[in-house]
């Protein structure tokens, strides 16, 4: 998952992020559940392929 926030706020979006995550599913608003498996979550490099991603999400 790529994000981008303030490096002041960086410790917070991440947790809030983390946490919606481990809950493992969300009910969407017509009504179809989603789950998954949440496994880890760490800092990482920007492959690639997401480049472009990470640029559009820097300029807003």
């Amino acid at each position: 998952m790529l994000f981008a926030t303030e490096r002041a706020a960086e410790a917070e979006v991440r947790s809030r992020i983390e946490a919606a995550l481990s809950r493992a599913g969300f009910d969407g608003p017509d009504g179809t559940t989603t789950r998954w498996r949440f496994r880890d979550a760490r800092p990482g490099l920007i492959r690639e392929d997401e480049a472009g991603h990470a640029e559009r999400l820097i300029q807003t």
